[in-house]
């Protein structure tokens, strides 16, 4: 509509806004000079156990809430795009509660799954998200969900980072300390997205200067400090420690190969998704096939349903496809 010009996203909006409305990051928040604009999204366990990402199904899980990048997306989208979990028709939750056995995923639908609350420490229809009950919301209280999940004493006591082990995506673990080799995929910064006419160096020469003036050493005004406005990450993060120009202003370069296939396994629209799907079989042995695949589907409750339709020839099936 053209009725604003900038706004600063994570990774999930930056997706969104450049597949659905064609803006593109131009700024990105840099938050420690050594890890620069991104993160990393893993997934971690007790050092004593034999877990591994092929053998999750089934076991318990800690979440830093519903649908956050790190703790949700990520690590779900990627167990979807990996075929290792069912999007259970688009329900996703549906399908993070049939996978798990018992979860803390502060944000769901209480009454709907209730093991995906099952660990929560939280109260009501929904664990619902910044609940200051809820203390196993976001990355310090899934840590603790994990840690407190065999004995609830253990928090209380020194935790210490040898006791764990970080899931590599290709079925191997790894010490916490190589976080870089052994993750789910690289999570790029919060960015400022704008229309893709904006000329990208003049948003960046403004907010350049207002960075240098009014950084952590101005006595006034501070970009990348909410404290005086009673809250936290206002416009930007208050762990920011500068703002940087992106080089390459796609959504899909900013985001990365990685991350693009965890989204693209967690984006599913059910007002989307068909009712059924037709597949053409060429001989009464394909139709034997295709029977038994989609009971085989069914039973596992995968969708769409099969559906078995019969033609002569390939040709036929692409005329009755077309």
């Amino acid at each position: 509509d053209n009725l604003a010009d900038a706004v600063v996203v994570d990774g999930n909006l930056i997706y969104q806004s450049g597949k659905q409305y064609n803006l593109k990051p131009v700024v990105a928040e840099v938050y420690d000079q050594g890890m620069g604009t991104s993160y990393y999204a893993v997934a971690v366990v007790r050092k004593n156990s034999t877990i591994t990402i092929n053998s999750l199904k089934g076991t318990k899980s800690c979440h830093t809430g519903l649908q956050k990048t790190a703790g949700w997306n990520v690590p779900i989208g990627f167990l979807i795009d990996s075929g290792r979990m069912s999007a259970m028709a688009c329900d996703i939750q549906k399908g993070v509660a049939s996978f798990f056995s018992r979860s803390c995923v502060p944000g769901a639908d209480k009454a709907l799954y209730p093991s995906l609350c099952e660990l929560c420490k939280g109260a009501g229809h929904y664990m619902r998200l910044n609940n200051a009950t809820e203390l196993y919301q976001d990355y310090n209280g899934a840590f603790r969900c994990l840690v407190e999940s065999i004995n609830p004493d253990d928090w209380a006591r020194d935790v210490l980072s040898t006791d764990y082990e970080l899931l590599c995506r290709d079925g191997t673990r790894a010490p916490v300390s190589k976080w870089r080799e052994c993750n789910l995929a690289r999570v790029p910064a919060r960015a400022v997205i704008v229309r893709p006419d904006v000329d990208a160096s003049l948003i960046y020469k403004t907010l350049h200067e207002g960075q240098q003036k009014y950084n952590d050493f101005s006595s006034g005004f501070k970009m990348f400090d909410s404290s005086a406005y009673n809250g936290s990450n206002l416009i930007f993060r208050d762990a920011t420690t500068e703002l940087r120009l992106i080089s390459n202003q796609t959504y899909q370069a900013w985001l990365g190969d990685e991350f693009l296939q965890a989204m693209t396994g967690i984006d599913c629209d059910p007002d989307k998704l068909p009712k059924f799907l037709r597949w053409c079989t060429l001989s009464t042995q394909e139709v034997w096939k295709c029977a038994a695949m989609a009971m085989a589907f069914k039973n596992q409750t995968l969708y769409p349903s099969i559906h078995c339709v019969s033609a002569e020839n390939q040709e036929e099936c692409m005329k009755m496809i077309q």
